[in-house]
């Protein structure tokens, strides 16, 4: 299966969810998690902890939750679309904020997709499958996908 993950999520209960539904899907690929902006960009430029690109290779995606520590999520989207190296790194905004500012921040900034972090498993299992199929089969997931 194709691909490397960057998920940056704050939230341990979501990234343990996020995992196991994709794990669930069938996604056996890497998933390397930031904790906060900061580090994902230390992450994508490879730098502080991240400077061993055997042990952190580029990711292929990028998972993006707007609402974290440090360096807000859509600066990190920002500034992702202005590096060279990273510029075109695929990103989904996977987050809770159903703010129609938010949203079209994203879209404004480049975000390949804005998904809405549901609550309930049923709608994980939907938000990861959408995620799979943009990371395995190349469909980006729609604008904006939300819970129900």
């Amino acid at each position: 299966m194709a691909g490397r993950v960057l998920l940056v999520e704050d939230n341990p209960d979501d990234e343990l969810l996020m995992k196991r539904a994709l794990a669930q899907g069938g996604f056996r690929a890497p998933i390397y998690v930031a904790h906060d902006g900061d580090l994902a960009v230390q992450y994508l430029s490879g730098s502080g902890l991240f400077s061993d690109r055997s042990r952190y290779p580029n990711p292929s995606h990028m998972f993006l939750d707007l609402n974290i520590p440090g360096t807000p999520g859509l600066e990190v989207l920002r500034w992702v679309r202005s590096e060279g190296p990273v510029r075109s790194l695929p990103v989904v905004v996977l987050t809770g904020s159903e703010a129609d500012r938010d949203l079209e921040t994203a879209r404004r900034l480049g975000a390949d997709g804005y998904l809405v972090k549901p609550s309930d498993p049923e709608g994980l299992a939907y938000v990861a499958k959408s995620l799979l199929d943009w990371v395995v089969l190349g469909r980006p997931p729609g604008y904006p996908v939300k819970s129900a």
